[in-house]
Parts: C-alpha cells; structure tokens; sequence
C-alpha cells in the first residue's frame, strides 16, 4: 500500500491467446441455432492446440456455460471435448444460448458461443 491509502501492484501481461473452440455439435455455433436438438443436448468441440495467430498453446481446461433464465456452468479438464447438458436443466422446445471457453494455462480464455433449441 502507498502512503496516501492507494494500493499498487504489477501483474505479468501474456500475448498467447488461444484460438476460439470450433463447435462440432449441435450445429455450426455463432448466429446459426441448431434447431430440434435431443434432450440430454451434447455440446462437443475440437480440442484447441493454436493460439489466434497460429502457434502452439497448451489448454489448461474449458469451461461451458448453457443459459436460459438458469445458468448450467461446468469446468471440464484439457482433455475434454464434449460435455452432456443434463436432463434436468433442459425443457422441451425451449431456446438456449451456450459459450465453450478455451482456457489457456497462462489465463488468457476465448469464448466461442452458439445456440440451440430442443425438440419439442
């Protein structure tokens, strides 16, 4: 702390930001909502190696996050690609909005985000 109450401090500042997860299912991700998606809905991704300029970068984990009103909020391990949304938070013919973050080991994240909508 300074001498006036303000506080100081310095953090390290990393430039390697992972590139964004391409979503595999249930559909493209961005503004195209996949429609009719089975409940349980499965949420599945390609595993990110590469940072936005194309090097190298190692995952420490994902993070999916499913709203509608409710929030579903799972951290997943590097190894995971796919994550089941349970039963017990979807609804029949109900709209969703989903994120999939690549979480680099240096905290540096990159959201990729889609939507869906159940079967009725």
């Amino acid at each position: 702390m300074l001498g006036d109450g303000r506080l100081a401090g310095t953090a390290e500042l990393a430039h390697e930001i992972p590139a964004g997860p391409e979503i595999v299912e249930p559909g493209p991700g961005g503004r195209d909502c996949a429609h009719n998606v089975a409940i349980p809905a499965v949420i599945s991704w390609r595993a990110v190696t590469e940072t936005i300029d194309g090097e190298p970068i190692e995952i420490d984990g994902y993070e999916v996050i499913v709203e509608n009103g409710e929030v579903f909020d799972i951290h997943l391990p590097a190894t995971a690609t796919r994550v089941t949304v349970p039963v017990e938070f979807l609804a029949p013919d109900t709209d969703y909005i989903y994120e999939v973050l690549a979480i680099a080991d240096n905290g540096n994240q990159t959201i990729t985000e889609g939507c869906f909508s159940t079967a009725p």
